[in-house]
């Protein structure tokens, strides 16, 4: 089975390491954090899908990635 997955705090610790899991299960992993070059330098480590910066304290962000 196959996901689409949000990973936030993706650029280090356990959202990478998390993003990182799901893609080693062939998950769509869409991995997100403040620091943009951070989180693009992860995303090339884990095979991510898409990196997007994003605040999870501010609702307009959160507006943004879902739509």
């Amino acid at each position: 089975m196959s996901r689409i997955v949000l990973i936030t705090g993706a650029s280090s610790g356990y959202g990478k390491a998390t993003a990182k899991l799901f893609k080693e299960k062939g998950d769509t992993v869409i991995m997100a954090a403040r620091n943009i070059d951070k989180l693009e330098a992860a995303k090339a480590e884990v095979g991510g899908d898409l990196a997007v910066s994003m605040d999870v304290t501010n609702p307009s962000d959160w507006e943004r990635i879902v739509n």
